[in-house]
């Protein structure tokens, strides 16, 4: 027995020694560490995609640590004594396998200290594009990194694919003799000699007389921002903020950017530089050190981590679809960002949503024990059933019971007008004959609004929806109801800024919405009076203005105009005829596109009807062939209402 004790004793005792003697070795074997020198702190918007995109090219097992290295060490020696002793501290506490910087300075700083602090530490750099210290650099052992090159050339053939008309580009950068500029002029404008080069120099400029020299541009423009952001008098802005400069000053010219900064506010995209993927890259050689893989002495940052990136909502502004964006290409305000960016909120809409049915199936379990309730409940529903098919038919009966008497009185005055020198016994008079005419047109006016107000409450509107130029419909509907307007002396006028608007619109209920609100115009204005319609494009919509200078309408009673049945003059006197249902259909006509109305009037001073409608275009098949009612129809409808 103490035998077997002594062996365990020795055992023991030679564990515990090994491991004392070989902590390092075990330690170093299983660990990894990188370190990032960074002039980025964690405040800024761009630190946290740098991280990410280095930890996503290192994997699992290496960790990463961060070192901050303030801009103010640049210039202040005792800041900088303070630094390279603290990064010596930090090297002699932890074992680090490599090192990353991330931008001109820091690569700076890493080749001055190379021999005294790094030692023999792989450095891997990022961010800079300054050919002289890219080539200090890699001329020293185990230097690399991603250069970061502009992809100049590629943006420029998006933009003549995109915008075959543009016979100019204008170049946005802050000086006139950087690298950037000089490959510009030298190397890629010889390539494109159907295309006119301007360019406008920030640092030359203050905000005011920059706004002004792009405030005349045109649609034959089209402008790309290299690096736009110092101003005269030290002035920087960002490259979201010179987006939305230019987009406030320019009218819808085209914006490609170079960097990734500048998507999403106003840009329409370009092969960008990405601070992500360069710093995967990073990640990666770092990883490949580590692993005693080969590594290459750069790495141009134009083939392996630049990207194409596009922002949905201003491509499609020039109808660039998602289908003509090169291979690979990052979309951003897209509609899928949208359902991944409120993921948690769909998901917490569906959990209530569960818990909610589950709620109300143990109130439906419990009510089921209520057998009164239960019958009354039975009884109501069968009563509410009952009257919807009593609508429903009657609904039904009224359209047949209507129209076909109105269409066989209509067949024979048409008749009637063709016989009528024959044989004057059975002549009637063109007046007789105008006026049941109108009569029938009034009488399907109400009952297709009727009918109308009946799919409205059934939800059964229907659109035909087609790609049209939007101005050029409501021109042609104003322009059809001169007549009725002159018969009145009214001047009707119809003004744009805009010759063609292409939008997906019902073109049938659009015309007759206009119809209607210039039918109203022109039996409500005063003798001699006007009815102006303005076009114009507000945001990526369509705004339509019909004003008049007729009696106006109350304040008690402009809330209500758009309910049913509701008429301002409702007095046995009244000059105009109607139904009171017009603009209620009017109504649900811009609620179908998605649009809305409003009304502002004046008391004998006249009325405006604004609408707003998305302007929206999509695909649709050129075999959908849909029967639509003529115009002409539509008009004397429409306007049926009026005595001439």
């Amino acid at each position: 027995m103490g035998e077997y004790l002594k062996k365990i004793v020795v055992i023991t005792f030679t564990i515990l020694i090994g491991m004392n003697l070989f902590p390092y070795e075990i330690y170093a074997s299983e660990k990894r560490n990188v370190l990032f020198i960074t002039t980025y702190s964690s405040c800024t918007s761009d630190f946290e995609k740098r991280i990410s995109g280095i930890k996503e090219g290192l994997e699992q097992g290496i960790d990463l640590h961060t070192k901050y290295f303030s801009e103010s060490i640049i210039e202040n020696k005792e800041e900088q004594k303070y630094f390279v002793d603290e990064l010596k501290n930090t090297l002699q506490e932890e074992r680090y396998d490599a090192i990353i910087v991330g931008d001109y300075y820091t690569l700076k700083f890493a080749i001055k200290n190379r021999d005294e602090i790094l030692k023999d530490l792989p450095i891997i750099f990022f961010g800079v594009s300054n050919n002289e210290i890219i080539e200090e650099a890699i001329s020293k052992d185990k230097i690399t990194g991603v250069k970061q090159a502009l992809s100049i050339e590629s943006t420029i053939n998006l933009i003549r694919k995109y915008h075959p008309f543009t016979n100019n580009i204008v170049v946005i950068n802050n000086y006139e003799d950087s690298k950037e500029i000089e490959a510009l002029k030298n190397e890629i404008i010889p390539k494109f000699k159907d295309i006119n080069f301007k360019f406008i120099y920030t640092s030359k400029l203050s905000e005011n007389e920059f706004k002004k020299k792009i405030k005349h541009l045109d649609e034959n423009n089209a402008i790309l921002t290299i690096y736009p952001n110092d101003f005269k008098n030290s002035n920087w802005i960002s490259d979201n903020d010179i987006n939305e400069l230019i987009n406030e000053t320019t009218n819808n010219i085209p914006i490609y950017n170079l960097v990734e900064e500048g998507i999403g506010s106003g840009s329409i995209g370009g092969k960008v530089v990405s601070i992500y993927s360069q710093c995967k890259k990073v990640g990666e050689i770092a990883r490949d050190f580590i692993e005693g893989k080969k590594v290459k002495p750069l790495y141009i940052s134009d083939n392996d981590a630049n990207k194409y990136m596009f922002d949905y909502i201003n491509m499609s502004k020039s109808q660039i679809k998602p289908n003509m964006l090169p291979e690979d290409s990052k979309l951003i305000n897209s509609p899928k960002d949208f359902i991944t960016l409120y993921k948690g909120v769909f998901i917490f809409i569906i959990l209530f949503v569960v818990a909610l049915i589950i709620v109300i199936i143990t109130l439906i379990r419990y009510l089921a024990y209520k057998k009164k309730h239960e019958e009354i409940l039975k009884k109501a529903m069968k009563e509410i059933e009952e009257i919807n098919k009593l609508k429903n038919h009657f609904i039904i009966n009224m359209n047949h019971e209507l129209k076909t008497p109105i269409t066989v009185i209509n067949s024979v005055m048409q008749l009637t007008k063709y016989v009528k020198k024959q044989d004057e016994k059975y002549f009637i008079s063109e007046k007789n004959i105008v006026l049941v005419e109108d009569n029938c047109q009034r009488l399907l006016k109400l009952v297709n609004n009727i009918i109308d107000l009946e799919k409205i409450d059934s939800q059964e509107i229907n659109l035909n929806m087609e790609n049209v130029n939007i101005v050029e419909v409501i021109e042609d509907t104003v322009l059809s109801v001169v007549p009725y307007a002159q018969a009145r002396n009214i001047d009707i006028t119809f003004d744009t800024k805009e010759e063609e608007i292409i939008m997906s619109v019902d073109k049938n209920k659009i015309e007759r919405v206009v119809l209607n609100l210039l039918s109203n115009g022109i039996k409500y204005s005063k003798e001699a009076g006007f009815v102006d319609v303005r076009v114009y494009v507000c945001e990526n919509n369509l705004h339509i203005v019909i004003e008049d200078d007729g009696i106006g309408i109350d304040d008690e009673n402009l809330n209500k105009i758009f309910d049913r049945f509701v008429r301002v003059d409702n007095s046995l006197a009244r000059t105009n005829e109607g139904s009171g249902i017009g603009l209620s259909i009017v109504k649900a006509f811009v609620d179908c596109h998605n649009g809305n109305i409003s009304a502002k009037s004046i008391k004998n001073v006249g009325t405006s009807f604004i609408i707003n409608i998305p302007i929206v275009i999509k695909n649709y098949n050129d075999g959908n062939d849909v029967k639509q009612i003529s115009t002409d129809n539509y008009i004397k409808q429409e306007l049926a209402d009026i005595y001439l």
